[in-house]
C-alpha cells in the first residue's frame, strides 16, 4: 500500500514530497553537521546520502523538503507510516535555524497526519540530550518527554544520551 504525498503550504513554508530533484540541495544541506545533528542518518559522505535519501522516499516513509522562498531549508518525515506509532525526523539547515521554520513545519505534518493516516495513534521522535532548542521545538508542538536512553548513538566520535519524545493524536469521542 502507498500513500502519495501531498504537498502541504503554511504561512511562510512549502513542505514538497521528497523527490530525486531534490537531492543535491538536500546534501549541501547534509553536509553541515550543524544543519543535522540530531538526524541521525544524514551523512557527508555522498553515496552513503543517496542511500539514505532513497530510504526516505520508500513505500513506509513520508518525507518533505522544507522550502522557503523555492530554497531548501531543511527536511521533516515520518517513518513507519504503516504502524499505529510513526517516528518523526526532521532537520533544519543551520542558517535558517532559530526562525521557527522546524516548529511551523512539524505543526503542518501533525495537523495533515489524521487526514491521511487515520490509523496513527502517535509519533515519536528522538533528540540529542544536549540540542535543548531541538527538544523545545517538539514541545511547542505537543510532544511530550516519555524517556531519556543513555548512549544509545554516536555522534562526532562521543557516545550521547537522547531524549525520546511522544505526541498522541486524539479522536473524537
Amino acid at each position: 500500500m502507498s500513500h502519495r504525498i501531498h504537498s502541504i503550504k503554511t504561512e511562510r513554508l512549502l513542505l514538497e514530497a521528497l523527490g530525486t530533484e531534490h537531492f543535491p540541495a538536500l546534501y549541501e544541506v547534509s553536509k553541515n553537521p550543524n544543519s543535522i545533528e540530531d538526524y541521525q542518518r544524514a551523512s557527508p559522505d555522498h553515496a552513503y546520502f543517496l542511500r539514505w535519501a532513497r530510504e526516505a522516499m520508500d513505500e513506509n516513509t513520508m518525507s518533505w523538503v522544507i522550502l522557503t522562498e523555492d530554497n531548501i531549508c531543511g527536511l521533516v518525515s515520518l517513518e513507519n507510516i504503516m504502524e499505529p506509532v510513526g517516528e518523526l525526523g526532521y532537520f533544519v539547515a543551520e542558517d535558517h535555524q532559530n526562525r521557527g521554520f522546524g516548529s511551523e513545519a512539524i505543526k503542518a505534518v501533525l495537523n495533515h497526519i489524521p487526514s491521511v493516516l487515520g490509523h496513527m495513534r502517535a509519533i515519536q521522535a528522538q533528540v540529542t540530550a544536549s540540542n535543548i532548542a531541538s527538544g523545545k521545538v517538539l514541545e511547542k508542538n505537543g510532544f511530550r518527554q516519555i524517556r531519556t536512553i543513555r548512549q544509545n548513538w554516536e555522534w562526532r566520535g562521543t557516545l550521547h544520551d537522547s531524549v525520546e519524545y511522544e505526541y498522541e493524536f486524539t479522536t473524537s469521542p
